[in-house]
């Protein structure tokens, strides 16, 4: 089994949100036009035909020890399936961890999250994956109890600055964290 690459990012529900919000982002994501292409296991092209739609996430909430529904997923026919909380967002991807360090790969992928966030009125990205420590940070952020910011703060106090430019990943370095600002 192979580790997840997701990215937590600067984007949360508005207060008071309803089915206006939800169909007003579905519609803004649905314009993006992004790729439904996919390869499947047997190295295969293929297209997805699932169309867009929101369904509201339920999540365990520690603070109350009670399952609540507080997240909105946009599931999707792409890669990347966006997951809104009341104050951080999550994107999950169909791709590993490891891509990330891939220059090519994070070059065709980048704008595809970039569109995603700023659909959803963000401008950065923390890129995180299942794996030690970086771990630790998904989980707070998809136990929707954590803000972004509270989330970048922790990462800044145990793991140090950073790094901020795709060039200088290193992938035998487990204790850094890349942080990808969107121009405005």
């Amino acid at each position: 089994m192979g580790i997840t690459l997701t990215a937590i990012t600067n984007v949360s529900l508005p207060p008071n949100h309803g089915k206006a919000y939800y169909v007003a982002i579905l519609e803004k994501l649905k314009s993006l036009n992004l790729s439904t292409t996919y390869i499947n296991h047997n190295g295969k092209e293929c297209i997805s035909h699932s169309p867009w739609h929101y369904y509201k996430e339920l999540v365990w909430l520690e603070s109350k020890n009670r399952e609540e529904e507080v997240g909105i997923v946009f599931e999707n026919p792409t890669w990347y399936e966006p997951i809104l909380y009341p104050e951080v967002g999550y994107i999950m991807t169909g791709h590993r961890y490891n891509f990330l360090f891939d220059a090519a790969f994070y070059q065709r992928t980048r704008p595809n999250i970039e569109k995603v966030v700023k659909a959803l009125g963000g401008t950065e990205v923390i890129w995180l994956g299942d794996v030690a420590p970086l771990y630790k940070y998904e989980e707070l952020a998809y136990d929707a109890e954590t803000s972004y910011e509270e989330i970048k703060d922790l990462m800044l106090k145990e793991l140090g600055p950073p790094i901020t430019q795709h060039a200088e990943l290193d992938q035998n370095n487990e204790h850094h964290y890349f942080l990808d600002k969107f121009e405005a």
